[in-house]
């Protein structure tokens, strides 16, 4: 008599795989540890060899899949299962650095903390870099008299197009140390021959006829505070070796607060500690 055994073969259907982007680098596969399950199920995903975070044989309905990330901020999303393509069952989801990420020494990077009257740090504040580009064209050039480090005051000629107030410029001085941004400031000179004023002190002295670019927004990077108050805004493909961003802190418990920060590339900025106003 020989003895028999029997078998059993089971196979499971692919329910849902998700795709996870880290969007600071340009592989986008996210570094550390992740977990991705679904909230108030106990379903837990299985990584793939090939990066998927897949779940299998779920009833079709509505899930919120959650994202833990050692190195990214938490991630929710809800994801009706009835609704996607049974035959490519694919949802892509951005993962956004959080203040530990391991960034390389090279990075560009803005690093700081938000705090209240008390001195506790703000947890969810939004905060969003805009950042400035000069543009191709030169916009003015520097006329006479030149003006001072220190001076408040600048006299342009061969302005093509309008300046208005709160119009940014980069001063492309001959020497790249002496390079900076101004912002034109109210009031406006009643004409061109009058020196237009500006929101802060020159750093340099210019010689005549150097030129200024007007610059504008041409991308722009946003983020969140952590529990503990501290952020990290990260800049990726930059064009130019130093720029100007504008960040604004908004939170709905706190007065919005913007701030204006020139960055090198390559290097990191440090903005301290920045108190928020109650709203």
């Amino acid at each position: 008599m020989i003895d028999g055994h029997m078998m059993e073969r089971t196979q499971s259907r692919l329910s849902l795989a998700l795709w996870l982007q880290d969007v600071y680098t340009a592989a986008g596969q996210p570094v550390g540890k992740v977990r991705v399950f679904l909230q108030g199920h106990g379903f837990e995903a299985v990584k793939t060899t090939s990066g998927y975070y897949v779940f299998s044989d779920l009833p079709a309905g509505v899930y919120r899949v959650m994202i833990q990330a050692e190195y990214y901020f938490d991630q929710e999303k809800e994801i009706n299962t009835g609704a996607i393509e049974p035959l490519n069952p694919v949802a892509k989801i951005s993962l956004s650095p959080n203040p530990s990420y391991p960034f390389s020494d090279s990075a560009t990077l803005i690093r700081g903390m938000v705090y209240n009257q008390a001195g506790t740090g703000i947890c969810d504040v939004n905060i969003a870099a805009n950042i400035y580009q000069s543009e191709l064209e030169v916009t003015a050039r520097i006329g006479s008299p030149v003006p001072e480090a220190g001076d408040t005051l600048i006299r342009l000629i061969n302005i093509k197009g309008s300046l208005q107030v709160g119009d940014y410029l980069v001063i492309k001085d001959a020497s790249r140390s002496r390079v900076e941004f101004c912002q034109i400031a109210s009031p406006l000179p009643a004409n061109h021959s009058n020196p237009f004023s500006l929101t802060k002190p020159l750093k340099y002295k210019h010689l005549p006829n150097t030129p200024l670019y007007r610059v504008v927004v041409n991308d722009s990077i946003n983020t969140k505070s952590s529990e503990k108050g501290e952020y990290v805004i990260y800049f990726g493909s930059i064009k130019s070796d130093r720029f100007l961003t504008e960040l604004t802190f908004n939170h709905p418990n706190y007065q919005i607060l913007k701030q204006e920060v020139e960055v090198c590339e390559g290097t990191l900025t440090v903005l301290g500690m920045i108190k928020l106003s109650p709203a």
